[in-house]
């Protein structure tokens, strides 16, 4: 299992600190060192795209 960390909180909020609604889900690896990840991020339009820095981890159960 993958899970990703957002490593910057100025890149989930806005300018007075409160969240954008922003959540990253389906971390699934697609090559060796390569993962895409589902993001909901609300404000953007339909087929945007926004890139955060996140930290990930493998996690074996």
């Amino acid at each position: 299992m993958l899970v990703a960390y957002p490593t910057s909180i100025a890149s989930l909020t806005n300018a007075i600190g409160t969240s954008n609604g922003i959540a990253i889900h389906h971390a699934i690896p697609t090559a060796a060192n390569t993962f895409r990840a589902v993001i909901n991020a609300p404000a953007l339009a339909l087929g945007a795209s926004y890139s955060i820095p996140v930290a990930v981890y493998a996690v074996n159960r």
